[in-house]
């Protein structure tokens, strides 16, 4: 089993979507997933920063604490795609970065063959302040990008 797959998830409802299609695909194809999740140090000190206006840097045993839990989250979702495809080979990874960096990199490192995301489809002004973490992907991506809509 040479094929490898990234499927990142950021535990929102289209991340389920896609993890789930991207396991179903994954056994059919004879891939190895690994689930992929970014742990992103501006979010978790943006609420110290918004609240205080100061320059925030989360605290070590706080990314500490974040990045086990994020991990525990990921091997639940990965004992649970296990247990509705005995045949799916998976392991989880947690990096911390913007999600972007983090997928890009793990796909070159694992020398992935696709990356599979999920899209909240936003529009409009909402994606425009609030980007698209697929849509860079896609951009930036040497391999084929799964995106995956919540329906």
């Amino acid at each position: 089993m040479n094929t490898v797959w990234i499927a990142a998830h950021d535990f929102s409802a289209c991340s389920e979507v896609a993890v789930r299609q991207a396991a179903r695909d994954a056994v059919i194809e004879g891939a190895r997933l690994v689930l992929l999740h970014a742990l992103d140090p501006e979010v978790l000190a943006a609420p110290v920063e918004w609240a205080t206006g100061a320059v925030a840097v989360p605290m070590v045993s706080h990314l500490t604490e974040a990045r086990a839990a994020a991990r525990h989250r990921l091997e639940r979702v990965a004992d649970e795609l296990r247990a509705e495809h005995p045949a799916l080979v998976t392991t989880v990874e947690v990096s911390e970065g913007h999600p972007v960096e983090v997928i890009l990199e793990a796909a070159e490192q694992e020398e992935a063959t696709r990356i599979i995301v999920g899209t909240h489809g936003r529009r409009g002004l909402r994606r425009l302040f609030l980007g698209s973490v697929a849509e860079r992907v896609v951009r930036a991506s040497p391999v084929p990008v799964l995106v995956v809509r919540e329906p």
